[in-house]
């Protein structure tokens, strides 16, 4: 579900301001990473997850699997 927020206006260089709540709600700081994607026409930002908290949520899902956690881990470096 999507939930009105505010209204921002994009400023002369492209820089936005994202509404205090949201920056709360998400826990997002002065030098946060947020990954950008357009889908559809929408805007979509993302904050981009640290290399702890990805290994945080695969804890468990590479287990005997065909992939080698450690090649996980340089694919989502590669990526960064």
């Amino acid at each position: 579900m999507v939930i009105l927020v505010g209204i921002i206006k994009v400023e002369e260089r492209g820089r936005i301001v994202i509404p205090k709540e949201i920056r709360e709600k998400l826990h997002l700081r002065a030098g946060s990473i947020l990954e950008v994607h357009e889908e559809n026409g929408l805007i979509i930002l993302r904050p981009k997850k640290s290399f702890d908290e990805f290994k945080k949520e695969l804890k468990g899902c590479v287990k005997h699997g065909i992939i080698h956690p450690l090649e996980v881990k340089k694919i989502w470096q590669e990526q960064a």
